[in-house]
């Protein structure tokens, strides 16, 4: 069984006031969170050559 982390009132403000003041950045983290985690564990090889394909667009675009 996994032990529960506490966290002090103090952190859970300090928290709470980042994300609030950070929420674009925050969005930022978890979507590419989120991308890393359904490239390496979950999306199968359709998947990944769709992705592969967008991915060589965006690049073109910053040229």
């Amino acid at each position: 069984m996994k032990e529960e982390k506490k966290i002090s009132d103090a952190r859970k403000r300090a928290n709470a006031k980042w994300q609030k003041e950070n929420a674009e950045k925050a969005k930022y983290y978890r979507a590419k969170s989120a991308t890393k985690k359904f490239i390496s564990e979950i999306g199968t090889k359709k998947d990944l050559i769709a992705f592969k394909k967008l991915i060589e667009e965006r690049i073109q675009k910053f040229k």
